[in-house]
């Protein structure tokens, strides 16, 4: 499994090099950015989580709230009504 050199000169130039006609990387150094992306993927895939946690307990809350004022409601209808 490899990367093509022509393509990730794009991204990482560091790490590709151009000897004649071809192309040549540098993987060893590629290994330290994946792990460091990696790392930032991992922060930002937990600060969502935490983020969907919390929208979901709002909304629950916000479920709840609508229910009791629909059920206050319907006590106040059926006491006018009386």
């Amino acid at each position: 499994m490899g990367f093509i050199a022509q393509e990730a000169k794009e991204i990482i130039p560091e790490v590709v090099s151009k000897k004649g006609k071809y192309y040549s990387m540098q993987y060893a150094s590629i290994t330290a950015l994946l792990v460091e992306a990696v790392k930032e993927q991992e922060k930002r895939i937990m600060t969502q989580n935490t983020r969907i946690e919390k929208l979901e307990k709002e909304n629950e809350n916000l479920k709840t709230v609508i229910e009791e004022i629909g059920s206050s409601r319907l006590v106040d209808q059926n006491l006018l009504s009386k």
